[in-house]
């Protein structure tokens, strides 16, 4: 507990590294007596020291994070009852191993039994999901602006002739989806309705065509070539843009695609809370560790 709360307040007090370059947390027990093994005795010391390198950025990391999810998110039933979902299958998976492996892979966030994990590890990423989708819609026209979530319809073919014969019944009006039946590879893109933003797995060549629509019902009027998986088998794509306007038309549905597929969506919202409280950080080697690792949850640095 002594360690949690020194941890705590190096990093909640306020104010600045200015003029301490090189402070660090310490603990005032160190010299004290943690276990004895025969003639080799284990100190407070032995122990925080290799801790703090080991684990010290995941657990202080972990904590500051559910500072902000307590300050901005009320956790709901249903976010509960989606954690709940994912203990179920986690237990389901690892069997008789569960206790075991969450001990394992999640000891450095403070995980040491199931509760530690549904409060610190499902629960908490559903507290996360629900800040990023906060800090979406409060910078709603900044973040859909960046993005560019569109309502498109995809074709994909493997034979630039197939790609060209969709192309022109497309052109006719005939349905994507069933086109996509006809001429497509169906595995991927079935030619159906589907929001897809600048952070959706799609070849560059197809998403920078998509980008550049401002249109509602724009179909593309040209098959777009993809070499970039394999330059000796081209893709070929038909691409409709049915609706561009996100923030005006499904701005809901233009949130939940950017949480599905950005990874960045949710670092940019904890920036953005951890900012708006002042958080700063004054232990040297968590600093070093928010620097390597997650430079922008170091809002004390920008000028």
């Amino acid at each position: 507990m002594k360690k949690t709360k020194l941890l705590l307040t190096t990093l909640l007090l306020g104010g600045t590294l200015a003029g301490c370059k090189d402070a660090s947390a310490n603990i005032s027990n160190g010299s004290d007596l943690l276990f004895k093994i025969d003639n080799v005795k284990v100190t407070n010391e032995d122990i925080y020291v290799p801790l703090m390198n080991a684990a010290g950025f995941n657990i202080v990391n972990s904590k500051v994070e559910q500072i902000i999810f307590d300050k901005e998110i009320k956790v709901t039933d249903a976010m509960k009852e989606e954690a709940n979902k994912k203990l179920a299958e986690e237990k389901q998976k690892l069997g008789a191993n569960f206790e075991s492996s969450i001990k394992q892979y999640y000891m450095p966030y403070g995980v040491s039994n199931e509760q530690e994990f549904y409060d610190k590890i499902l629960l908490a990423a559903e507290e996360r999901k629900a800040l990023t989708r906060k800090f979406l819609e409060e910078n709603a026209e900044e973040e859909l602006k960046t993005y560019k979530p569109m309502k498109v319809q995809i074709i994909a073919c493997d034979n630039e002739e197939k790609a060209k014969q969709a192309l022109e019944a497309a052109k006719l009006g005939t349905n994507m989806e069933e086109l996509a039946g006809q001429f497509g590879k169906t595995d991927t893109y079935k030619g159906n309705v589907q929001i897809v933003n600048q952070s959706t797995t799609l070849p560059s060549a197809v998403w920078a065509k998509i980008s550049s629509v401002t249109d509602k019902e724009k179909l593309i009027e040209e098959v777009i070539t993809d070499t970039s998986s394999d330059p000796n088998a081209p893709m070929y794509y038909v691409v409709k843009v049915v609706d561009s306007k996100a923030l005006e038309d499904f701005k809901e549905e233009a949130i939940d695609s950017i949480i599905k597929d950005s990874s960045s969506a949710a670092t940019d919202a904890m920036a953005f809370y951890l900012k708006k409280y002042n958080f700063r950080v004054y232990d040297i080697s968590i600093y070093d560790s928010y620097k390597s690792q997650n430079p922008s949850y170091l809002v004390q640095d920008e000028k």
